[in-house]
């Protein structure tokens, strides 16, 4: 059988060659060696300090090429937003086309900032608008404009304090005012002859004033719950729940 090659036989004949190929080195037996792969490798060495030496692009370059991708990835997220307002822009004239009173009024398209504390649009005296306008969506009354900047307007909603809005419902034509009572939205000023029944749906009367601002007649506001007589039992009363949830909107329209 063959003998196996024990460890430090091993070790010495590494250590021979390491010695041998040392003495060449120094008697420059290994430089002929050396030259041909110099020669090979040389190339692409000298092609990858090139590229390190000479960039593709200069730092002003590249911030130019930075700043350009950044304005058509901002022109492209405004394109996007616009192609979004003008398809709601056309629901929108859709909607308020069956309705010749809301037609004859002048209609702009605005973006909602703000609806956790004040109702805030993104148009004011510089687009034209005006206190008092009637703000919707759709069909649906948002609110009235009750403060105007020069690039926004504060918008009061029927829910809000001081809010005040006089309605009818359309299945039996009862008058009542909408307004806020102890934190909850209700519908008063109902007559016990009146009938009015849960589920019913209420729409605005009407309060524009000589120049045309104000609130448009028949827009919806909301609808009827859990009817009930008043504290002094002379009227009715129920609470109200709006059309829409207001903090879900993104884009409304003005009519001014």
């Amino acid at each position: 059988m063959e003998q196996q090659k024990s460890p430090f036989g091993l070790f010495l004949t590494l250590i021979t060659i390491a010695f041998v190929l040392f003495f060449l080195d120094k008697g420059g037996f290994l430089s002929f060696f050396r030259g041909g792969l110099g020669k090979v490798f040389s190339p692409v060495a000298y092609e990858i300090h090139s590229l390190n030496s000479f960039p593709l692009f200069s730092s002003g370059e590249v911030k130019k090429l930075t700043d350009e991708r950044n304005d058509l990835q901002g022109k492209v997220v405004e394109l996007a937003r616009l192609k979004k307002e003008n398809e709601e822009l056309r629901l929108q004239l859709d909607v308020l086309g069956v309705t010749p009173k809301i037609r004859e009024k002048n209609l702009l398209s605005a973006r909602v900032l703000s609806s956790s504390h004040f109702f805030i649009i993104d148009k004011g005296s510089n687009d034209g608008i005006k206190l008092n306008g009637s703000v919707i969506y759709k069909n649906v009354f948002v609110g009235k404009i009750v403060a105007v900047d020069k690039a926004t307007s504060r918008v009061l909603l029927p829910t809000d304090e001081g809010s005040t809005i006089a309605v009818k419902t359309v299945e039996n034509q009862a008058k009542g005012l909408v307004h806020l009572d102890n934190q909850d939205t209700i519908l008063s000023e109902v007559t016990l002859s009146e009938k009015l029944s849960e589920g019913d749906a209420l729409v605005t009367i009407g309060d524009l004033d000589e120049h045309g601002i104000g609130i448009l007649p028949d827009l919806v506001v909301g609808k009827i719950s859990q009817i009930h007589k008043s504290s002094d039992k002379l009227s009715q009363e129920a609470k109200f729940t709006p059309a829409v949830n207001y903090q879900n909107l993104t884009n409304v329209f003005v009519l001014f």
